[in-house]
């Protein structure tokens, strides 16, 4: 019995070694093609519908802008990612810099409370739901 265990653990480090991964569940897959979907129709400029809210910009290269932000206009960037699944999707900012000292370097996750191709609102637990319209493009002269 002990030297069973012995070799199941040896082959087990064995293959872990190798750098062979086991197979990734189909669910799983499906679940993750599912959220850089919804992450994708995030791209672009959403203005804040009230106050202090600014705008947001967030970039298909993963990195975000997020401009007249508070009562001071301030403006942060940094990385931005979405993780869970669509049913309950939250996405996470993690500022780089920020005009405001007390938000650099730290990471927020929001919950996306509704997403449709012209409106974003996400809440964190201590606020109310932020309300996004998305910046429609300038026609080109």
């Amino acid at each position: 019995m002990l030297v069973t265990c012995r070799i199941a653990v040896v082959g087990v480090a064995v293959f872990a070694a190798s750098g062979i991964a086991a197979p990734v569940p189909a669910e799983r897959v499906k679940a993750e093609k599912e959220l850089a979907a919804f992450a994708t129709k995030l791209h672009g400029t959403w203005e804040g519908n009230r106050g202090c809210q600014g705008r947001l910009i967030l970039q298909a290269d993963g990195t975000y802008e997020w401009k007249f932000r508070g009562p001071g206009g301030d403006t942060d960037t940094g990385v931005w990612e979405m993780r869970g699944d669509t049913q309950s999707p939250t996405l996470s900012l993690k500022c780089k810099t920020s005009d405001d000292p007390e938000r650099k370097g730290k990471t927020v996750d929001v919950k996306v409370v509704r997403m449709t191709e012209v409106s974003l609102a996400f809440k964190s637990p201590e606020s109310a739901p932020l309300e996004f319209t998305r910046a429609m493009k300038s026609p080109k002269p």
